[in-house]
């Protein structure tokens, strides 16, 4: 992984990144966390996999394995992001982050062709109980693939 980091603080946002690499052959997506409820997986032509989880503190969890090659961008703002929308494409309101420090750092993550890597993003779960579509955007560097929206029922 090849990062560039200058003058990164603490951002206060509620859509965390949590990156980690996989230690998954190609193909196969991250575990759940045991005790989680998958609420729903999609998979786009790319082999890129969605997981919603159900998470504690009325969040959902995001994660999305993508494969290599490919560069994402972070640093001081996350790498993935997800929302939610109603069955009628309405969005579903989130807090809004407030940055607690002004923040200059990039890092560009490479994914390796023929590994994989997996991203995660929390944001809390739709309010009331319904049919949603979890839209995610990965940042990345270059081509890549969309992230498959994920149709979950809470």
């Amino acid at each position: 992984m090849a990062v560039a980091a200058a003058g990164c603080g603490t951002q206060g946002n509620r859509v965390a990144l949590l990156p980690h690499p996989s230690p998954f052959p190609t193909g196969v997506a991250a575990p759940v966390s045991p005790g989680s409820v998958v609420l729903g997986s999609a998979t786009n032509a790319a082999g890129w996999t969605a997981v919603v989880t159900a998470a504690p503190g009325a969040e959902l969890q995001v994660t999305v394995t993508v494969r290599g090659p490919l560069t994402v961008l972070g640093g001081c703002v996350p790498s993935l992001t997800a929302r939610a929308e109603t069955s009628t494409g309405a969005p579903v309101p989130t807090p809004t982050p407030t940055p607690e420090m002004h923040c200059l750092a990039i890092a560009l993550e490479m994914v390796p062709a023929g590994t994989s890597r997996a991203f995660t993003a929390l944001l809390p779960e739709p309010s009331p109980p319904g049919t949603y579509a979890v839209l995610s955007t990965l940042d990345t560097q270059g081509p890549s693939a969309p992230v498959p929206p994920v149709t979950i029922t809470t």
